[in-house]
């Protein structure tokens, strides 16, 4: 195997990167800093594998060598096959993909650990109409859970999406309406009898990623969601506010160094609560703490420590 070294001189900017490659390998190399003053640097090295007869292995390495993400993507010429995801050299969970002679997507099958979890089927009618059937697995058997319909127009834009339980009776129905600007659109949201039971409008980013969902109640506005993400696109900040412009809670987002969740701040203002759950670097779940809000303790204290009976 030929080697590549890769020498970078990081300067004060947010994020840079630099890549190697040879006939069979790419190494690449990058360094991030986020900004929302919290300071995460993370130098991460990705040896990706491209040519074994159809199979991409990609594997990640911390600084210290030491490996915290692997997957394998099987190709079939350019469509995907299956992806495997491995811990510690085993397979974690798996996707696999089945084609019809249209190269669409007709069947997918999840598992986890060797065991099947879930079953998709996919059934098409020109470009415009697509049929989802959704399964579980139950006592060794698929037990049919839902089937979606999905009408699309012609510039594959979703325009209603019809949900049935057990091939039967309609449990949702929801319409899609675009304005002219590419960014926004609206949804209205139905259940089996007819009733609106959800309008809202979506406001995404030039990546496509939801920053603003506004919610609507009679001919006003009952909330209203926010969302920041990092240069790379995971979720770093959310914030609900009501029609009345009150903070009902705000959730922040932390990351390991690989990637992975670290922490989750949840504040919610009326119960004047801050829940915190933490995760390890696989993404396990490490810790959960509940308590008041650092403001609230505050008000506390200078209530009580003003005289007031704490009985």
């Amino acid at each position: 195997m030929r080697m590549g070294f890769i020498f970078l001189i990081f300067l004060n900017c947010n994020v840079f990167a630099s890549t190697y490659k040879d006939s069979l390998y790419s190494i690449s190399v990058y360094r991030v800093t986020f900004e929302n003053g919290i300071r995460t640097d993370s130098s991460i090295y990705k040896v990706i594998n491209h040519k074994q007869d159809g199979v991409v292995t990609e594997i990640e390495y911390t600084v210290d060598g030491k490996i915290y993400n692997q997957v394998i993507t099987r190709y079939s010429g350019e469509k995907l096959v299956s992806e495997s995801i491995l811990e510690n050299g085993v397979v974690r969970t798996k996707r696999d993909l089945l084609y019809n002679s249209k190269g669409q997507v007709v069947e997918e099958r999840e598992s986890y650990k060797n065991k099947s979890t879930a079953l998709t089927k996919y059934a098409y009618r020109d470009s415009n109409l697509i049929l989802t059937s959704r399964y579980t697995k139950s006592n060794g058997k698929w037990l049919l859970v839902s089937k979606e319909l999905n009408f699309y127009n012609n510039k594959s834009k979703i325009l209603n999406e019809i949900v049935m339980k057990n091939d039967s009776a309609i449990t949702s129905a929801t319409f899609y309406f675009y304005t002219n600007q590419s960014d926004e659109f609206e949804i209205l949201s139905y259940d089996g009898h007819g009733k609106l039971v959800q309008h809202s409008r979506v406001f995404n980013t030039p990546q496509g990623k939801i920053k603003k969902l506004v919610y609507f109640k009679g001919k006003g506005i009952s909330l209203t969601d926010y969302f920041e993400y990092t240069p790379f696109g995971a979720i770093l900040k959310s914030e609900s506010i009501d029609g009345n412009n009150k903070k009902i809670s705000r959730n922040e987002y932390y990351y390991h160094e690989n990637g992975q969740l670290r922490r989750v701040e949840k504040k919610t203002f009326r119960e004047e609560m801050l829940r915190v759950t933490e995760y390890d670097e696989r993404g396990n779940k490490a810790k959960e703490e509940s308590r008041l809000l650092d403001e609230v303790k505050e008000r506390l204290y200078f209530f009580y420590s003003n005289g007031a009976s704490k009985s």
